[in-house]
């Protein structure tokens, strides 16, 4: 991230520099003592991140706060101070992290791996959640999708771009339906009104289908569990309780549960001939 760090000590910009140098997330383009010389750097150049310290008089890091978010929406900003009495005011102005003097490298770094992480979802214009209920967005409105065709949808998504053929989905969605010719006739009407709907909003590439198997193109959107199974989200963000509640297959695709420790489905189940 192309980072700018705003501090009235000098002693606290250099130490910032020093440990910021051995961070990959953070690539520390420049550093001011004075808050405008920083707005106006902001306006010349482009910037995913500004480190600003709050202090009192806060007014200063209170108003450049929102110069910055009225001019960039998106830009990524974190309040450094010794104290935590200013969160009220971060969490007012939508601050998006608050990190306490004295820090460590450690702390540096886990600061900007979320950071990194935000900032990905922000540059991405389709937003799935699974923890707590599945959803879709496009540029922060939702996707509305029927009954059955979201319930597809969820299911490749859970499938984490692994191809699942049409006979495996319709045994995890229908499970106690033979699949004969009614049954895949209705399953093609569901996939069908699901391909319309997202076709309707622009998504018509969200998923490759062949005349066997579908597949979710993972490279279109950001997910809220994709993030969380390799690390790059706070186990906080969600847990194997609140994954696709709504859906009694779930427990098929996630890593482990606490009940039997089952493994996350595999590929050659997905693809299995129709």
């Amino acid at each position: 991230m192309k980072t700018i760090v705003v501090d009235s000590t000098p002693s606290a910009l250099e130490y910032f520099t020093r440990l910021s140098e051995e961070i990959e997330d953070i690539r520390l383009m420049a550093k001011f003592e004075n808050a405008w010389d920083a707005m106006e750097y902001t306006v010349n150049n482009n910037v995913d991140c500004v480190f600003m310290e709050v202090r009192e008089p806060k007014r200063t890091a209170l108003n450049l706060v929102k110069k910055l978010r009225a001019r960039f929406p998106e830009i990524l900003i974190v309040f450094v101070s010794q104290e935590s009495r200013y969160m009220a005011d971060a969490n007012k102005l939508c601050v998006d992290y608050y990190l306490l003097k004295p820090y460590t490298k450690e702390t540096l770094r886990y600061a900007a791996s979320l950071l990194k992480l935000l900032a990905r979802r922000l540059q991405k214009e389709i937003q799935i959640q699974t923890f707590g209920g599945f959803s879709l967005q496009k540029n922060h409105e939702p996707v509305l999708l029927s009954k059955k065709p979201k319930e597809c949808l969820a299911l490749l998504v859970a499938a984490c771009g692994n191809e699942i053929s049409k006979r495996r989905m319709h045994e995890i969605i229908w499970s106690s339906e033979e699949y004969g010719d009614k049954e895949r006739q209705k399953l093609y009407s569901v996939l069908r009104r699901m391909n319309q709907t997202l076709e309707a909003y622009g998504l018509k590439e969200l998923v490759i289908s062949t005349s066997r198997s579908l597949r979710i193109n993972t490279k279109m959107f950001d997910c809220d569990y994709y993030a969380w199974l390799v690390g790059d989200a706070p186990k906080s963000t969600g847990s194997f309780k609140t994954f696709l509640p709504e859906y009694a297959w779930r427990d098929l695709f996630l890593p482990f549960n606490a009940a039997s420790q089952a493994k996350i489905v595999a590929p050659s189940e997905m693809t299995e001939n129709a």
